[in-house]
């Protein structure tokens, strides 16, 4: 399910222009868009149109692309406005946005890479923004940045060349260079380095991170120990260059966070076909109740997945009511839970769904990909009763016997298969499952290990009479050294594929 839903997004280029200018990949708390009279509260999924505000909250953000392929990533305290947004799926079009408060940081798309700044502008209060490059940083402060920070516009080049344009002057910046504009009567002005809120620094390992964000930029304090651990670090005001010309200075790269967590999912989707999907994630894109069961979950776009390492997300769920749940604790470091949802939804690109016969889920401790890598040997896998979800069909069956299929890994040629078998349901149905081709395992490095794999399949029986199908298998191998899989199952068949069954479960050799 994952995995199509990358795909949608990434064939989904609009053949006209509309009105539609893109779509929030990722909203994490206080995000608005303002339209008109009317103010959304922003997901995962919900369109931006030309003429809509943005407004991210304190200790927000917030991610959009847009369909030229270009992606907004938005800071909090930020509001940012699509002015006017044209684009037909070709060389021609129009983006015209502006920065009234906070930061964003951009990779640009199609309409970016025309070089026109008659077609590609970004205006704050100091200047506007021509665009000759493909991925830069802005962020304006008006009183509301850190302690001794001027205000102004603030930018960096991380790749290709920007403009910067305004009563005073206009000047160009190439990659690893950066600047400031004081207002709009001031030229734009080289900085021998980056301001530091203008690429937060990650915590150091082992702290925890406490940020007041006021705008752009707001003042961090990273709070470790209490004493020699400890440290308060304030934004030192810029040092100006004059004159301008080329700087030599180092970008503090972006650290992603590793992910820890292999995410496996399957569901019926809002077409009403059951497919399954997984990601490697963090430990915060998921959520776990009080009784320790999965209750919510926001993955952004672009996680990696063990369907040949492409990237995966842009969906997010929460359950309102959990009608199967268990773990498999801390049994040999796999740390699995699992649950089915009974009631609930889950948003993609293609639509929100209610998920008929249940959302499956499950969870567990990544294994390292270099750990998978160095495996030699044939393992032989099964998963027996209570290790995951039971079996649910959505046209109302539940599990009522037969057998899972069984899993053979070869790790010394990276290849997994599936045996045949057969799974029966409350309602009279039984579904055959044919055994699976050899499917190679994708590893990723510095993130997991798993694969996707899919064989022919068919339900018969009182209520889907006699259909074919296929049905589809994702796994992600678990624990420090990768003897157990995490696998989802969903089984889809019929003219339109609405017929199917979804299932997850723990694979190991002892289970």
């Amino acid at each position: 399910m994952l995995a199509r839903t990358l795909l949608l997004l990434l064939l989904a280029v609009p053949a006209i222009a509309c009105a539609q200018a893109g779509r929030f990949l990722l909203a994490v708390g206080d995000v608005v868009v303002a339209r008109g009279a009317a103010e959304l509260r922003a997901a995962p999924g919900t369109p931006v149109d030309a003429g809509d505000t943005v407004r991210v909250g304190p200790n927000s953000s917030a991610q959009v692309r847009f369909t030229d392929e270009s992606v907004v990533s938005l800071r909090a305290g930020t509001v940012f406005r699509v002015d006017t947004y044209e684009f037909a799926g070709s060389g021609t079009g129009r983006s015209f946005f502006s920065l009234v408060k906070g930061g964003f940081r951009t990779v640009t798309g199609l309409i970016g890479r025309l070089h026109s700044k008659e077609r590609y502008q970004v205006r704050t209060a100091t200047s506007t923004i021509g665009i000759r490059g493909t991925h830069y940083t802005v962020v304006h402060c008006a009183g509301d940045c850190a302690s001794g920070v001027a205000d102004g516009t603030y930018g960096g080049v991380s790749d290709g060349r920007i403009g910067v344009e305004n009563q005073a002057a206009s000047v160009e910046f190439g990659a690893n260079e950066f600047f400031h504009v004081a207002t709009e009567n001031s030229a734009p002005q080289s900085l021998i380095r980056p301001p530091e809120f203008l690429y937060p620094r990650p915590p150091r390992p082992g702290t925890a991170t406490s940020r007041s964000e006021q705008g752009a930029g707001g003042q961090e304090t990273v709070a470790g120990t209490a004493g020699a651990g400890s440290e308060s670090r304030a934004n030192e005001p810029p040092v100006i260059v004059t004159p301008l010309g080329p700087v030599v200075a180092v970008i503090e790269p972006v650290v992603a966070s590793a992910p820890e967590l292999g995410v496996i999912g399957a569901w019926a989707g809002a077409d009403g076909i059951s497919s399954t999907g997984g990601a490697y994630i963090t430990k915060s894109m998921v959520t776990l109740n009080a009784s320790g069961q999965i209750a919510a979950f926001n993955i952004p776009m672009g996680q990696q997945g063990p369907d040949e390492g492409t990237a995966e997300g842009g969906v997010s769920g929460s359950a309102s009511v959990i009608a199967q749940a268990g773990s498999a604790g801390a049994t040999n470091g796999v740390n699995a839970f699992w649950a089915r949802w009974g009631t609930g939804s889950i948003s993609e690109d293609i639509g929100t769904t209610t998920f008929p016969g249940g959302a499956h889920l499950l969870v567990g401790s990544l294994t390292p990909a270099d750990v998978v890598g160095g495996k030699t040997g044939t393992l032989t896998m099964t998963s027996i009763g209570a290790f995951g979800t039971a079996p649910t069909s959505t046209n109302g069956g539940t599990f009522s016997g037969g057998s899972f299929p069984v899993l053979t890994v070869d790790f010394t040629n990276r290849l997994a298969a599936f045996s045949a078998t057969a799974l029966s349901f409350s309602n009279g149905d039984t579904w055959s499952l044919g055994a699976t081709p050899q499917a190679p395992i994708s590893i990723v490095p510095g993130q997991g290990a798993g694969f996707k794999t899919q064989a022919s399949a068919g339900c018969s029986g009182t209520t889907c009479g006699t259909i074919t199908g296929t049905v589809q298998y994702t796994g992600i191998f678990y624990g420090p050294v990768g003897d157990h899989v995490g696998v989802g199952m969903s089984g889809r068949a019929g003219p339109s594929g609405t017929v199917g069954f979804n299932a997850v479960r723990v694979y190991c050799p002892t289970c």
